[in-house]
């Protein structure tokens, strides 16, 4: 019996002991793979992140406008798709800092009424939608209309004749009201020799 306990007590002691072998080298492999996803998140802070690039945004426009309507500066810029007619009667009114691009076919004809007021700071522009070079898009046409212009860049337009038949950054034709035009910039326009090439036709 004696040597029956003792051989007993030898076999639950060796098999405690694999046990708890077996419990350490587990631990062990747990602590080195703990280890290694640690050093590869390292790497992975220490790294640079790839950066989100985001399209920048844009308001497209087109069309008849026959309802007084504003175009903001959390709306710019205001890319064309068409023509963009101010119905008679109609006020367009854009807000300081806002950025207008037409294309080479678009042009912002006013048969009403078009407040275009920025700030020496924070002027409104006019401009191509690629904002290059002269002859890019057919500029502001007054058919009759007419508008508060302060502070605006009107730029790179006159690429073909506009529906009033010139080449002009802004023209103006058969107005009954005023058009004013103060404090600002018309500028690279196309000038290309042909009749009808202007920065303002009046």
């Amino acid at each position: 019996t004696t040597i029956h306990c003792t051989l007993t007590v030898v076999r639950q002691t060796k098999e405690r002991r694999l046990e708890m072998s077996k419990s350490l080298s587990n631990t062990f492999l747990a602590l080195i793979v703990g280890l290694l996803a640690a050093i590869g998140l390292l790497i992975a802070l220490g790294s640079s992140p790839p950066v989100a690039r985001a399209f920048p945004s844009y308001t497209a426009v087109g069309g008849h406008i026959s309802a007084d309507t504003t175009w903001t500066a959390a709306g710019s810029p205001y890319t064309f798709t068409s023509d963009v007619i101010v119905d008679t009667g109609v006020t367009l009114t854009i807000e300081a800092g806002v950025v207008v691009q037409g294309g080479s076919n678009a042009e912002l004809l006013v048969r009403g009424h078009l407040k275009a007021t920025g700030t020496a700071t924070n002027p409104i522009t006019f401009t191509s939608l690629t904002n290059s070079d002269p002859g890019q898009w057919q500029g502001l046409a007054f058919d009759g209309g007419s508008g508060n212009l302060e502070h605006v860049v009107v730029r790179y337009g006159a690429s073909n004749n506009n529906s009033l038949g010139y080449k002009s950054n802004i023209t103006i034709i058969g107005v009954t009201k005023t058009v004013r035009i103060a404090n600002s910039t018309i500028v690279s326009g196309s000038y290309g020799g042909s009749i009808g090439d202007y920065g303002v036709y009046i």
